[in-house]
């Protein structure tokens, strides 16, 4: 599922690559042929630049478009539960995204308050 648009092989890793929920949905059958009951999906909230993999985190209330729209969610969540799939979902809730310092742009955790001061332990390799 994890292709690109013309159906090639993702060719950076750094980068997203395809797949989305809507994909999945259409992969289904496959999926429970193999005897699957269930699957994790990459988190889904919007994240900030280059955060492709899902764990760069920028606004809680947002899903990320990369993977499709809400109506795209809520159409695999609804066809897993007809065919008796689990739909878990990866949740990071331990950092969000690289903003140094400045995190006016995360929501709703905008405000250095919301977080634990690391300045003494970061490493100079970061």
């Amino acid at each position: 599922f994890n292709r690109g648009i013309d159906n090639s092989p993702c060719s950076d890793l750094s980068h997203y690559c395809g797949g989305t929920w809507k994909g999945i949905k259409d992969q289904l059958n496959y999926i429970t042929g193999m005897g699957f009951d269930a699957i994790l999906i990459s988190p889904i909230v919007d994240n900030t630049p280059n955060g492709y993999h899902g764990y760069w985190a920028q606004n809680f209330y947002e899903l990320n478009r990369n993977f499709g729209t809400q109506q795209d969610l809520i159409d695999l969540v609804t066809e897993c539960h007809n065919q008796n799939v689990w739909v878990m979902v990866d949740v990071v809730a331990n950092h969000v995204g690289m903003v140094g310092y400045n995190y006016s742009t995360i929501v709703p955790f905008n405000h250095s308050e919301y977080y634990h001061d690391c300045t003494p332990c970061v490493l100079p390799s970061c």
